[in-house]
């Protein structure tokens, strides 16, 4: 009996023995998972970190070069738009010298009329317009009648045997147009210089008759 007794205490405590092995296995292994664990989440924890740092880095250099590129649009756009605005600015000064070579040949239009003064009317407009055109006639005329007087006086002024003069020759051109007879005589050995414009003529006394209605419609006109 004692020799059974002894035997089965052995295997209890042999069973108590490797029971207490087998946790302590399991304790181990569990402890192993969690440290490898621990060390995978660390691992995952760094890799994400150094994900978001590289993303961060490609976003701010994207950026900068977007930065960049919106920078040299903007240069390129203010200097398209200086170009256009200096173009702008020529072709208004060559229109307006365009203008006014015009309006000092020809006098101005009713479109520059309206432009110079806004708020005027186009009956208003009109009123000026033709006051204007008469007074640009009535100076023309003007200078036309002063130009012919002018030859007239260099004509009376022909030394005699000095040939023909050539404000007489200017002179006659302006009579032939008007029916008159040349007052200079042919240049010639026996030649006694120039004439003087006479009103005896037809032409003469039509030359005379418009220069002074000439003069008499500028000074009614101003």
């Amino acid at each position: 009996r004692r020799s059974r007794s002894r035997s089965g205490g052995d295997r209890r405590r042999s069973r108590s023995r490797e029971d207490d092995r087998r946790r302590r296995r399991q304790s181990e292994r569990e402890e192993r998972e969690r440290e490898e664990r621990r060390k995978r989440e660390k691992r995952l924890a760094k890799e994400r970190e150094e994900y978001r740092r590289r993303q961060e880095k490609k976003r701010r250099e994207r950026e900068r070069e977007e930065e960049k590129e919106r920078e040299r649009r903007r240069k390129e756009r203010a200097k398209r738009e200086k170009k256009e605005e200096e173009k702008r600015k020529k072709e208004a000064l060559a229109q307006e010298e365009e203008r006014r070579r015009r309006r000092e040949e020809q006098g101005p239009t009713l479109t520059d009329i309206l432009l110079e003064n806004p708020g005027l009317s186009m009956q208003a407009a009109l009123q000026k317009l033709a006051e204007v055109t008469a007074r640009r006639a009535a100076e023309k005329a003007a200078q036309a009648g002063m130009s012919m007087l002018g030859l007239a006086g260099l004509g009376s002024l022909a030394v005699p045997g000095a040939g023909p003069n050539p404000a007489n020759v200017l002179q006659n051109k302006a009579l032939t147009k008007v029916g008159g007879r040349p007052t200079t005589p042919p240049a010639g050995p026996g030649a006694a210089g120039s004439a003087p414009l006479r009103c005896s003529t037809f032409g003469g006394k039509f030359a005379c008759c418009y220069i002074i209605c000439t003069f008499f419609s500028f000074f009614l006109s101003t």
